[in-house]
């Protein structure tokens, strides 16, 4: 998660810093925007670092509610992943590309779009388990480690 947005980072500074240029031979309304999407992309990316270390602390240190930003992203970005994909589903099948590519492209997007559903669905979980076992030891009055052995004894205790 992290290295990926940091290498992101790095892509989006060859471009700003000029290291790497847009082809003069791309259109000059693309040429035109660029520095606005690329700006873009690094804010996006520094607030993905954040959001990521965040998460990672939240586990690490058993504090549940600093998982709760990671969540609100990934959310946030399914939904804006799913517009995209029926914007570029239209955009392709407008372009009359083929059917083999716009199959190929909607397989790529089932395939990313559950990988993302499941990793949602991980670090979910494991905020519902840090929220159950944090009841716990609110009703028993004292510190309770977190992990899956210690919420097995809770519930056979309870």
């Amino acid at each position: 998660m992290v290295v990926n947005d940091c290498v992101s980072i790095l892509f989006c500074l060859t471009f700003l810093t000029g290291f790497m240029e847009i082809p003069r031979s791309a259109p000059s309304g693309l040429q035109a925007g660029v520095g606005q999407v690329i700006i873009g992309g690094l804010i996006y990316f520094l607030v993905l670092i954040i959001v990521d270390s965040l998460l990672l602390h939240g586990i690490r240190k058993n504090h549940r509610k600093l998982m709760i930003p990671w969540m609100a992203v990934a959310v946030l970005q399914l939904i804006a992943g799913l517009a995209i994909a029926i914007m570029v589903f239209l955009a392709v099948a407008e372009a009359d590309r083929g059917v083999g590519y716009l199959i190929v492209m909607v397989l790529a997007f089932i395939g990313l779009y559950c990988v993302e559903i499941h990793l949602l669905h991980v670090v979910y979980s494991y905020f519902k388990e840090m929220g159950i076992l944090e009841e716990f030891a609110l009703e028993r009055h004292d510190e309770v480690e977190l992990g899956s052995a210690q919420l097995q004894a809770a519930k056979e205790t309870a």
